[in-house]
């Protein structure tokens, strides 16, 4: 028998004594015992409230990665070469160090940070690894530009950034470190364009096509792996869901002006879309981006006529009217068919 509702309604101390006293009534062992309670400790450690604590590992990360990144000045290009690499090289081993001990520590926050932060190094490794080796092309002049500008060039860097980031997660399935890995997928879905397309000028269009189009099977590959997870996977996917969704409505959006009527409409039934998979897939950035896309809609169509606003603000109450009644029948509707549904997304009583 499966025991509907969550056991992160009880804190340790109150696991500790229910097992306690399941042992001196004679319920379980004293070895059975200890192994249900290392299993409740291993299934929620890292499922806890947010603290003060984890708010200051976060900052500190997000400071450090941001200054090994978007904040890397002129001034680098004065170490560039050996020093450069052996800067990044400390890095990288550093932080993996520090990731190796926070996990076997139990300590899985700081650890998810210090493999991104180790991540993050990777570029700057491979930059300057090729800067040795003659290999990188002449238009490079700065490693900042990296996170600036779209060339193919970058290429190298992004697919060891992805393979080191893959060999990071399989071995410590930490979410955070699929932060830098997202992140970088993104980078990826412009600069390979230049690459596939050939294009040697700036085609806004275009670009925007092949954004929409990886970040779409981005989310297909990832809605797919969403369906089959656990909730701890699902949980995981946070940031890859995150890049993939701004990646296909980012260059969804920038082609919108470029739309007939009809492409107008398919735009805002796109939108529409997405905000009936935030409910589906308990994913609330969907809605988010749904709903700006929405009204990106209506704000093209605005004309400067007091009937539209009539329109719109009567079309807003049969919304609501249509919500008061779809909640009386919501509960059946969704019961019936919650069979189509993992276990983790279907609505429990």
């Amino acid at each position: 028998m499966v025991l509907g509702g969550s056991l992160m309604s009880f804190n340790l101390k109150t696991i500790q004594n229910i097992l306690n006293n399941a042992v001196v009534s004679g319920v379980l062992e004293e070895s059975q015992a200890k192994k249900l309670l290392e299993l409740f400790i291993t299934d929620n450690d890292s499922i806890t409230k947010f603290k003060f604590t984890h708010l200051l590992y976060y900052l500190g990360g997000l400071l450090t990665i941001s200054a090994l990144t978007i904040f890397v000045g002129s001034n680098w290009d004065n170490m560039e070469g050996v020093p450069l690499l052996l800067i990044s090289l400390c890095l990288f081993t550093g932080s993996l160090f520090l990731t190796n001990l926070s996990f076997h520590k139990r300590q899985f926050i700081p650890a998810g940070i210090m493999a991104a932060i180790a991540l993050v190094n990777v570029p700057l490794l491979v930059y300057n690894l090729q800067l040795l080796m003659h290999l990188l092309p002449q238009n490079l002049s700065h490693y900042k530009e990296y996170h600036y500008l779209v060339k193919a060039a970058w290429l190298p860097m992004e697919f060891a950034t992805l393979i080191a980031g893959a060999a990071l997660y399989y071995r410590y399935q930490l979410g955070f470190i699929l932060f830098p890995v997202s992140i970088t997928l993104w980078y990826l879905s412009m600069d390979l364009f230049q690459i596939l397309s050939g294009l040697t000028t700036f085609d806004l269009i275009a670009r925007a096509w092949f954004s929409m189009l990886f970040g779409g099977v981005e989310l297909i590959i990832l809605t797919y792996i969403d369906y089959k997870a656990d909730e701890k996977l699902a949980a995981k996917l946070f940031w890859l869901f995150l890049f993939a969704l701004i990646t296909f409505w980012g260059g969804l959006s920038a082609i919108n002006d470029s739309f007939s009527i009809i492409g107008h409409t398919i735009y805002l039934l796109i939108n529409l879309f997405l905000l009936v998979m935030a409910v589906i897939l308990q994913r609330r950035f969907f809605a988010i981006l749904g709903a700006v896309g929405v009204f990106w809609f209506v704000a093209d169509l605005s004309p400067n006529s007091i009937w539209f606003s009539i329109i719109l603000v009567a079309t807003g109450f049969f919304i609501m009217l249509l919500a008061y009644y779809w909640s009386k029948i919501e509960s059946k509707f969704v019961n019936h068919y919650s069979n189509l549904l993992p276990e983790r997304l279907r609505p429990h009583d």
